[in-house]
């Protein structure tokens, strides 16, 4: 096992990022992955509201999406504050889009570039595969990999990376950590109606 991809179905209007990245803040990625990478999907337009400085970067890459119908002034918007992440020791990934050639300038930026199989022919596969390994230095992970024959294709386009249900179906995690945060904000709550002490208030916040 390389690593593990986190996932969050959307509640109360949060993307599933926010949500996934506020459980593991509270509970810290050893809880959740060991020592394992994380990957986390994020949307790009949500990078900003994500309170990265609690991760630890490197154990996390974040999966960055790009915007259908982004501009020139977009991509190098995005390119400049996903260089300023990286940076700050974060790994990204990307999808096979970030291969055409308006996303040119993110491609040094990829640690790792995602190729999602399912209804795929594998000619194109193949194309996607080269294509990654001549015009970037990015890893190539084979995702939705639900077969052996699939596995046995991507292994032989020098694919070393894998992640689909052929290997591990997806398994849930319960992260009492969150419970944990809300009890200690009710506390925080209860202290300020008291009046207590500033010292108080502090210890708890630490």
């Amino acid at each position: 096992v390389f690593g593990y991809a986190l996932f969050e179905q959307p509640r109360d209007g949060a993307n599933d990022s926010t949500v996934v990245v506020d459980a593991l803040s509270d509970s810290g990625t050893n809880a959740v992955a060991g020592e394992k990478l994380v990957f986390i999907h994020c949307a790009f337009e949500n990078l900003a509201g994500l309170q990265l400085d609690l991760l630890a970067p490197d154990k996390v890459v974040l999966e960055v999406a790009t915007h259908e119908g982004s501009t020139e002034e977009d991509i190098e918007i995005g390119r400049l504050a996903l260089t300023k992440i990286r940076e700050s020791g974060f790994r990204l990934a990307f999808g096979p889009d970030v291969l055409e050639p308006a996303y040119a300038s993110w491609r040094p930026l990829a640690a790792f570039i995602k190729l999602a199989l399912a209804g795929m022919p594998n000619d194109q596969a193949e194309r996607v595969v080269k294509l990654a390994k001549s015009s970037s230095h990015a890893e190539v992970v084979a995702e939705q990999v639900d077969t052996v024959e699939q596995y046995e294709l991507m292994k032989r386009f020098g694919v070393k990376l894998f992640q689909g249900r052929w290997f591990a179906q997806p398994s849930a995690i319960t992260d009492r950590a969150v419970q944990t945060s809300q009890a200690t904000i009710i506390q925080l709550i209860n202290l300020v109606r008291r009046e207590a002490d500033l010292g108080d208030i502090e210890e708890l916040i630490k």
